[in-house]
């Protein structure tokens, strides 16, 4: 069983009920984890699992004003 299991299961549950952007995903995880995921271990989760599914971009703002792009996901 690899590392990541019960958190790619809990991506999978929440993703079916809609998609989400990955800082969203980060969050949830966090919230319902004891030791939570950073970014480049979901990115990296996300990515190289053929059930979750790039579905577009959007921009979220900072807390300094400024903007960045997120990736959406859904299942595929």
């Amino acid at each position: 069983m690899g590392k990541h299991m019960k958190v790619i299961k809990m991506i999978e549950w929440k993703l079916s009920n809609g998609d989400m952007n990955t800082q969203q995903i980060k969050e949830f995880v966090n919230n319902n984890t004891f030791n939570g995921i950073g970014t480049p271990a979901l990115n990296n989760i996300l990515s190289k699992n053929k059930q979750f599914m790039k579905k577009g971009q959007e921009r979220i703002g900072s807390v300094t004003g400024s903007t960045y792009k997120v990736t959406i996901w859904g299942l595929s």
